[in-house]
């Protein structure tokens, strides 16, 4: 391949533009429910996100180009429950992409209740955890009561270990929640994190569970 010269040396390559790792993709949700948007599906301009949470660029800058460009859909298959009675049900949910042009990142912008890398939504973790801990009903009834699973593991003939694992990691599923030293029974920590989710509801209804299912929506 020929080499570009110019005087005094070869002509220096132009540097890409530093990439951010995958692990830094970020999610931004609207206030959107998921019913909503697989219904019909919101456009490209409707949730580009203002800014991009990566390195804090104008998505739309007045008189410049758009800073956040659209980057495809990505299918989601979640299970997803709208609140108590209502069984969880798997649901194919499209996000949208975009490309930021300033650092290459990518950002999804998705329903409030979607989480990332999480099978089950904000509000039917939420459930889960309240049937479990304020309802004191057991893990397999719980499992019976919420999941739409059918394809079942060992475990879960005695239980199911779901409900101790999103109780020992409720801080990485909702941020938002005050940081506590996490209890020893992981039930209690459950039953901590239900009432903490219920007071974030916007419209409080008295019902624990309702409104920590809708308090869950806020708290990531």
């Amino acid at each position: 391949m020929q080499k570009r010269w110019r005087r005094g040396g070869q002509t220096p390559r132009r540097r890409a533009p530093r990439a951010v790792p995958r692990s830094s993709i970020r999610i931004v949700h609207f206030p959107i429910s998921v019913k909503s948007w697989t219904e019909k599906l919101p456009s490209v301009s409707a949730v580009r996100p203002a800014h991009c949470p990566a390195c804090g660029v104008a998505s739309r800058p007045v008189g410049l180009a758009l800073g956040l460009h659209g980057h495809g859909l990505r299918s989601r298959l979640i299970e997803h429950s709208e609140g108590p009675g209502e069984r969880a049900q798997l649901r194919a949910v499209l996000v949208r992409r975009y490309a930021c042009q300033h650092c290459t990142s990518v950002v999804m912008s998705a329903p409030q209740a979607v989480l990332r890398a999480m099978r089950y939504s904000a509000s039917t973790i939420a459930l889960a955890l309240g049937l479990w801990s304020h309802g004191r009903q057991s893990a397999r009834v719980v499992r019976a009561a919420v999941s739409n699973a059918r394809v079942l593991g060992a475990t879960a003939a005695c239980g199911w270990a779901s409900l101790q694992r999103w109780s020992r990691s409720c801080q990485r599923l909702y941020p938002k929640l005050p940081a506590w030293p996490p209890p020893a029974a992981p039930r209690a920590a459950a039953e901590r994190v239900i009432s903490a989710l219920s007071a974030l509801a916007v419209w409080p209804t008295g019902a624990v569970l309702v409104d920590a299912c809708e308090g869950s929506m806020r708290a990531h």
